[in-house]
């Protein structure tokens, strides 16, 4: 279990895309507990570095004094994020990320949304296979129902592993039921799905479906 000093982390380290999901909802819960989400949302800004140029000499030394004190306060808060996250992960995990660049080179927007990038993806292809498994599985590939009903159900294990949601099933289904000729499109289409949260509804993934079917009639 992961733990901080002011707050206990009683929540798993990352170890990769099979725990991602439930790492991300409870570390950004407790960075927000922490007061520290707005590093991650890249929303908190640095103090101002220009003072009123109509203070006294003993206002504006106050003032920069203040100022300074702020200034610290936010670059300690932005090692505390780093840090906090780096510490919520594996041994493997912070392996991976530190090859890039070490961690105080990190700020936590960059390094929240390398996470992001690294493990949805990864955990994206691990459910299309998985649930590809299943949709290519047919009685006459199968010596007997036996056979057939025991391959679903190792299949269906794994699913159940995985944590796989309704939504993305159906849409994974959606997809490994498209016809030879949209299978060019596939590969775009399932990155922006993992990129942009607008295409992984069955709505919005069938509008954009259409307008793919419309482009290659024309």
């Amino acid at each position: 279990m992961a733990s901080d000093s002011k707050h206990d982390y009683t929540f798993k380290k990352l170890t990769g895309s099979a725990n991602y999901k439930q790492w991300t909802r409870d570390m950004s819960f407790a960075l927000e507990e922490a007061k520290l989400w707005d590093h991650v949302l890249g929303t908190s800004t640095p103090p101002p570095t220009l003072l009123p140029k109509n203070d006294d000499n003993e206002e504006r030394t106050e003032r920069i004094y203040q100022r300074t004190l702020r200034i610290k306060d936010h670059n300690d808060d932005v090692r505390r994020t780093v840090a906090k996250i780096g510490r919520v992960c594996t041994e493997t995990v912070q392996k991976k990320f530190l090859a890039l660049k070490s961690l105080t080179a990190w700020n936590p927007k960059d390094l929240w949304d390398h996470l992001q990038a690294r493990y949805i993806l990864q955990n994206w292809a691990s459910n299309w296979n998985t649930l590809g498994k299943l949709h290519s599985i047919h009685q006459r590939d199968c010596k007997n129902v036996a056979e057939l009903i025991s391959k679903i159900r190792d299949v269906t294990s794994e699913i159940t592993d995985l944590k796989i949601t309704m939504d993305e099933a159906i849409i994974i289904h959606t997809l490994n039921s498209l016809d030879d000729h949209f299978k060019p499109y596939l590969a775009i289409l399932s990155h922006d799905a993992i990129e942009k949260e607008n295409l992984r509804t069955l709505e919005t993934l069938s509008k954009a479906l259409e307008d793919e079917e419309l482009r290659l009639a024309n």
